[in-house]
């Protein structure tokens, strides 16, 4: 732990009692003489020692090596990891980068991916990671240089993770002080919304960023208390070290074994880490009093400290080598002036020096705490007051629009008086956040933040947790769904509950939306509870359209999604809630066309089209309007692709084309691509129809034109890494090209669609690529496997009516064409395969073809 104790410097080149070590941070401030020492670190010398070896085995193997640190609370394992991360970066200066994910206690497992998503953020440059020792020998320009090359790595290898992990409306802040390719900040800026991804496309994106790093850079990525992480976290830290078994990458995790229990995943891990690198487990906990005196004698000699040997006696029988305890009570002495410097500059005991005369709440950590607590001015214990509600992690920002100060006062106060003279606080990183940036300070120890939450009263606490959380509402604006489980908790906490089930519900979204559908269903199921129990209407429509849409549908648990939202939607018109009402008819317009109810799903759809028409009409801002227009270009979208399923395609092509001029007008890229996509195969379709009619011209036409769309929605698929959309794309050539009898472009287009759905595991788009392949064999003769994808679709339950039509074309003609072919016994073949199994074997297929 850092400690602020008159001390003089001992450097790396010491030893003192062949046993230098780090832990015990000792930030040495020489009042008297206006000096500012080094750190040092005493305690931990064993353990300093084993993560540097790790770190040279990294080196030196080229290989991925994995470390656990295990301790119970102020044990150091921060402070450990902190100093070792200063040495790296020292060390190796421009060889080495550290980046420290930190997980909640306050938020706990309800934030998916927290500790990796401030990973990220920091490799990219978005967020800057601050230790408590500048870096005076890492050139800027080349930290500066790695983050702008992990930011390109982000953008093209990993698309999804932009909007999920990297905050959207900061990367594009981030991106106007680079120098990256244009055509690369485009990409970005099509990618910066919400989106959903995969936990499959998050392990390998973040393994693929991470790889490229560690091409040129040895990474040191560090989870500190794992006991805290969620279980989609859990997962990505024991994926990467399979992942990155040959790329130089140190990962280290820390965690308190007393925060978990024996059934614990962490225990199963760190069983299985031992088994992959051998004996890598630091227990902080294996201490004695041996030890314990070891250390308190150390941090005497590196204190210069001259005592009589009663006073090392006494100072250990109370302390026993507890470090933060140590400290304290050393600080409290030369405070109080019980120790005193000598002219060479040694502390020595003073005459009023007497045990048995201190305060008998000396005895305990807690009193000394407290004794230290109360002895700071009235206005820094209102600010240490006011950061304690927002959590050990805290927002000078937030302390400043308390007080109605200065950002620059309230700046200088944490960094001066907090940090420097009193080390109750360090500066941890300074987060963008929309046009600002906010300064992110942690408690140097949580025990001092539990003290100062808990001297609180209950009433003291609740008005000040809500007014950190709208405080926080304020300064996050728009981007408030990042916090949404902190702020969720501060308005529980201040009995606000409709502000609850609000931030439940985007919380919610954001654990959909990384696809941890099982807590994502508890969040809004919790939010659901509260809304009724509070009676709030606006709460429930939303809780329930967002398992809907969200979980249910998805999940084709559709009837009971169609039962929830039919009640819902008439509670939202009850309650005049034009939001909610068009996000539900949406819906209902989706299981509709599930069903093949076409008429139904377009009645829903108009219905949708028609109050977001009537919001635009009615906005008062152009936030507003913005927002009708996504709803009216969203409504024309699912218009147009239901239409199109229908056969009626001139309608189809009229709502596409208002589609296309609404995303337009919005600029949108993401709204561009789907009308691009689907008008490509619009117009494939019709062209399919003129061929049927003989009528040859007039389908080459068409498919001119269905290429010409699918050439401008692959030019922004590709920019924007859009990887479903591609697969789509890259289907539609396919049969464009089967069409105009191009068959090995056909097979090279299919065949990269298929590795696309295959590797991304896109599941949806498998029935349509499989028609698609079982189309092209049969053109090419290739009849076994043409009427095993083509039966499979035709009988699938999921097939569109377009779908197994194509399918049943192909299966007629290879009965008409081929009576030895015998159906029976491929259907046979197809007993217990799945979509997945024969997408593999299609792209097999087609990669052996000689087409």
């Amino acid at each position: 732990m850092y400690a602020q104790t008159p001390t003089r410097i001992i450097r790396r080149s010491e030893k003192v009692k062949d046993s230098y070590t780090y832990l015990g941070c000792i930030d040495a401030l020489l009042q008297k003489r206006g000096i500012m020492a080094e750190q040092i670190f005493v305690g931990r010398d064993a353990e300093i020692e084993t993560l540097r070896d790790i770190l040279d085995k990294v080196n030196r193997d080229h290989a991925c090596q994995a470390s656990i640190i295990v301790g119970n609370a102020g044990a150091g394992k921060t402070t450990l990891i902190e100093q070792f991360a200063q040495f790296a970066e020292e060390q190796y200066s421009e060889k080495v980068i550290v980046a420290i994910g930190k997980c909640n206690a306050q938020t706990g497992t309800n934030d998916t991916y927290l500790p990796f998503r401030e990973i990220l953020n920091q490799l990219t440059g978005i967020q800057t990671r601050l230790l408590r020792s500048s870096m005076s020998n890492r050139p800027t320009s080349w930290l500066r240089s790695f983050a702008d090359g992990a930011m390109e790595t982000l953008i093209k290898l990993g698309p999804d993770l932009i909007g999920t992990f990297v905050p959207g409306t900061a990367l594009l802040a981030r991106l106007a002080s680079t120098t990256i390719d244009t055509s690369l900040k485009k990409r970005a800026e099509s990618r910066a919304g919400n989106q959903e991804v995969k936990r499959e496309e998050v392990r390998e994106q973040y393994s693929a960023i991470l790889r490229n790093i560690a091409k040129d850079t040895t990474i040191i990525l560090i989870v500190d208390d794992l006991h805290w992480a969620d279980e989609a976290s859990m997962d990505l830290f024991v994926h990467l070290t399979k992942s990155l078994k040959k790329y130089p990458i140190m990962i280290i995790g820390t965690y308190r074994p007393e925060d978990i229990g024996k059934d614990h995943i962490l225990v199963d891990i760190v069983n299985n880490f031992q088994a992959q690198f051998g004996e890598i487990v630091l227990d902080l906990r294996k201490s004695s009093e041996q030890r314990g005196e070891e250390f308190t004698n150390l941090f005497l000699i590196a204190s210069r400290a001259e005592v009589s040997e009663p006073f090392r006696t006494e100072f250990f029988n109370r302390t026993k080598g507890n470090a933060l305890f140590t400290v304290e009570l050393f600080r409290y002495l030369y405070e109080n002036k019980l120790l005193m410097q000598n002219e060479a500059g040694f502390w020595v005991e003073s005459r009023e020096m007497d045990w048995n005369k201190l305060p008998a709440q000396l005895a305990r950590l807690e009193g000394l705490i407290a004794a230290r607590f109360d002895a700071l001015s009235p206005d820094l214990r209102q600010i240490l007051d006011i950061a304690s509600i927002e959590g050990q992690d805290f927002t000078a920002q937030v302390i400043m629009h308390f007080l109605k100060s200065t950002e620059f006062e309230i700046l200088r106060i944490l960094s001066a008086e907090l940090d420097k003279k009193h080390n109750l606080v360090s500066e941890v990183r300074e987060i963008p956040v929309g046009s600002t940036v906010l300064s992110n300070y942690r408690f140097v120890n949580g025990t001092f933040h539990q003290y100062i939450y808990n001297d609180m009263s209950l009433g003291q606490r609740r008005l000040r947790h809500k007014e950190v959380a709208e405080t926080l509402e304020e300064l996050y604006g728009a981007n408030s769904r990042e916090i949404a489980f902190q702020l969720a908790r501060h308005f529980e906490l201040s009995y606000e509950p409709k502000k609850v089930v609000q931030y439940l519900n985007l919380a919610g979204e954001q654990l959909a939306n990384v696809s941890e559908f099982k807590e994502a269903e508890a969040v809004f199921n919790r939010a659901l509870s509260l809304a009724k129990i509070i009676n709030y209407k606006h709460g429930e429509v939303d809780s329930i359209r967002h398992v809907c849409g969200s979980i249910w549908i998805p999940k084709d648990n559709d009837l009971e999604a169609e039962k929830q939202l039919l009640e819902v939607l008439d509670m939202s018109r009850s309650i005049h809630y034009t939001d909610g009402e068009i996000y539900i008819l949406r819906q209902l317009g989706i299981l509709a066309r599930k069903r093949r109810h076409y008429t139904t799903a377009t009645r829903y759809y108009l219905e949708s089209l028609n109050l977001a028409k009537t919001v635009e009409a009615e906005a008062e801002t152009e936030t507003e309007k913005c927002e009708a227009k996504k709803a009216i270009g969203q409504a024309l979208n699912n218009l147009g692709t239901v239409a199109m399923a229908d056969n009626a395609y001139e309608d189809a092509e009229e709502y596409l084309k208002a589609r296309l001029k609404v995303a337009m007008e919005l600029n949108s890229q993401e709204g561009k691509l789907f009308a691009f996509v689907n008008l490509g195969d619009l117009y494939w379709r019709k062209g399919l129809r003129e061929g049927k009619k003989q009528q040859k011209d007039a389908a080459k036409r068409h498919w001119a034109v269905s290429k010409g769309y699918l050439e401008q929605a692959l030019e922004i698929g590709n920019s924007s890494g859009a990887k479903s959309q591609i697969a789509s794309t890259e289907k539609s050539f396919g049969d464009v090209a089967i069409s105009e009898e191009f068959y090995a472009e056909a097979s090279n287009h299919i065949c990269q669609s298929l590795n696309i759905v295959v590797n991304v595991g896109i599941t949806s788009k498998i029935l349509g690529n499989l028609v698609s392949a079982a189309t092209l064999l049969h053109k090419k003769g290739e009849i076994q496997h043409s009427a095993l994808f083509a039966r499979f679709v035709s009988a699938h339950p999921r097939s569109s009516e377009f779908e197994k039509e194509l399918a049943d074309n192909v299966i007629n003609e290879i009965r008409a064409n081929n009576p030895a072919i015998n159906i029976d016994e491929i259907n046979q073949q197809l007993e217990g395969e799945d979509r997945e199994t024969l997408a593999k074997k299609a792209l097999e297929v087609l990669q052996c073809q000689d087409i």
